[in-house]
């Protein structure tokens, strides 16, 4: 499983708008687990806004949100953002993706106990507008890869990459 970037990056191309808020600036595609056997790839849109992993303060210094693993919480960002799948869907491959980085059982396993039992609340918080948002930045970078016929690298977890 992977991440798909359109330049020889290894990580998302981001831009800081204000405190811990951040812009996608460039999309990526995203293998999205539907279940064991299914997987479909999904473009994470440019315009993106998104704070990471929300992390309590006090345990801020675990965990590298910004760095190797911001992909995932990118991802898993827009999966509740759109609610293109469940959450457990999406709480599942944050789970996933942090383990193909090689995050270690424990810090992987608290970031997902987290997320299950504080992102209900957010869940629950969306609106239709929001949802709509989100859904139509995904519309717009599909059209947009399409028109401009985008080359994306395969970043392994070596730091190799390979044209598709």
């Amino acid at each position: 499983m992977g991440f798909i970037f359109s330049r020889k990056d290894t990580f998302p191309d981001t831009k800081q708008i204000s405190g811990k808020l951040y812009i996608l600036q460039k999309p990526f595609i995203a293998d999205v687990r539907m279940s064991r056997k299914k997987v479909v790839q999904l473009p994470i849109p440019e315009g993106l806004i998104t704070d990471y992993g929300s992390i309590p303060g006090f345990a801020q210094a675990f965990y590298d949100t910004a760095g190797k693993n911001s992909a995932a919480y990118i991802k898993h960002d827009f999966l509740y953002a759109s609610e293109l799948v469940k959450k457990k869907i999406a709480d599942w491959n944050l789970l996933l993706d942090l383990k193909d980085d090689g995050m270690n059982w424990f810090k992987r396993n608290a970031a997902w106990i987290a997320v299950k039992v504080g992102g209900p609340s957010v869940w629950k918080k969306h609106t239709v507008e929001g949802i709509n948002k989100a859904r139509e930045l995904l519309f717009i970078t599909q059209r947009n890869l399409i028109r401009k016929r985008n080359r994306f690298h395969i970043v392994y977890k070596d730091g190799k990459y390979a044209k598709v």
